[in-house]
C-alpha cells in the first residue's frame, strides 16, 4: 500500500465508456445529486411509509455494503488491521462525497458509535437545486432520520472491523436539525 490517498488510486481506475457506462474499480456506477436521492426517498416514504421503506432500504443496502466492503478492501490491499480499515473507509467515503466519518469504537467491548458530518443523505434533504443549477438551502427539518442507507454501509464496515455481525442505529440525524449524524452499534438483529 502506497502513501497515495486511496481515492486517488480508485480514480485512476475510473472510465467513461462510449456506450454510456461509468466504471470505477471495474464496477459500473453512476453519479447523481444528493437532492435527487432525497426526492426519490420522499416519494417512497409518502407512498409506502417510513418503517417499510427504512427496513427494506437497510436490508438491501446492508447486502450490497457487505460485498462492497470486501471488494474495496481487496482492491486496495488494505491491511487486516482495524485502524488501517477505519482510515481507508473514512478517506474513501469522504472523497466520494458520502460525508466525514469518525469511528468511535471500543474494540474490547465491541461497541461504540460512528459520527458522520455532512451526510450526503441529510444534506440532500436540506439542500435542493434550481433549474439553473444553484443550490438552495431549505429551512425545513425532517421529522425522521434520513440516513438509513448510510447506516447499512457503516454496519457492514464496523462488522468487518469488529469481526462480529452488528447493526447500526441512527440515534441523531443532521436532517432533523442536529450538527451531525450519530450511529450506535447494536447487536439487535
Amino acid at each position: 500500500m502506497s502513501d497515495t490517498p486511496y481515492f486517488d488510486e480508485a480514480a485512476k481506475s475510473a472510465t467513461f465508456e462510449p456506450d454510456g457506462q461509468f466504471n470505477i474499480i471495474g464496477v459500473r456506477a453512476f453519479i447523481t445529486s444528493c437532492a435527487s436521492i432525497a426526492d426519490w426517498m420522499d416519494d417512497l416514504y409518502m407512498e409506502l411509509g417510513e418503517r417499510f421503506v427504512d427496513s427494506r432500504l437497510y436490508m438491501s443496502a446492508r447486502r450490497a455494503a457487505k460485498r462492497t466492503v470486501s471488494a474495496l478492501l481487496n482492491e486496495f490491499r488494505v491491511p487486516n488491521d482495524s485502524q488501517a480499515k477505519e482510515k481507508f473507509f473514512a478517506e474513501f467515503y469522504s472523497a466520494i462525497g458520502w460525508g466525514q466519518i469518525d469511528y468511535r469504537l471500543d474494540y474490547a467491548n465491541k461497541s461504540g458509535q460512528v459520527v458522520v458530518k455532512n451526510s450526503f443523505l441529510a444534506q440532500g434533504y436540506a439542500t435542493k437545486f434550481t433549474a439553473d443549477g444553484r443550490n438552495v438551502a431549505t429551512s425545513t427539518k425532517s421529522e425522521i432520520a434520513r440516513c438509513t442507507l448510510l447506516g447499512a454501509y457503516l454496519a457492514a464496515q464496523v462488522s468487518d472491523f469488529l469481526g462480529e455481525e452488528i447493526e447500526m442505529i441512527e440515534k441523531q440525524c443532521a436532517a432533523m436539525g442536529h450538527g451531525e449524524c450519530i450511529f450506535q452499534v447494536s447487536r439487535e438483529q
